[in-house]
């Protein structure tokens, strides 16, 4: 997978296709949570019999670390959410799409 980013690090191209403006906003808006990591040296990964590169693993634990706090916050009651996602359900859901949009196949195995 080639990829181009920006100068603040967001993906802005993929072999070849331009990456949605919405995808690299939700990403911006997932780069500034405390829990994003950007993996950068990692082999690939295989999670749940699908391998993931390290650009797909920074997504694909971003939405989870993201879930897991939505969950929390439902669960006790903590409103707004964003007190602990750090980042709105649109974020949430452009973050995943933007998965799928890369790795569909990946996606279908551990993400829906």
């Amino acid at each position: 997978m080639d990829i181009k980013f920006d100068e603040n690090n967001v993906p802005v191209e993929i072999d070849g296709k331009k990456v949605m403006k919405s995808y690299q906003n939700a990403y911006r808006k997932a780069m500034n949570t405390t829990y994003f990591v950007g993996y950068k040296s990692l082999n690939p990964v295989q999670i749940r019999g699908s391998l993931l590169n390290t650009f797909e693993l920074s997504i694909y634990n971003w939405v989870m670390a993201w879930q897991q706090s939505y969950n929390y916050a439902i669960n006790h009651g903590i409103f707004p959410i964003t007190k602990l996602t750090q980042a709105p359900i649109q974020t949430f859901n452009n973050m995943r799409y933007f998965f799928s949009s890369i790795n569909p196949g990946a996606y279908m195995d551990i993400l829906d």
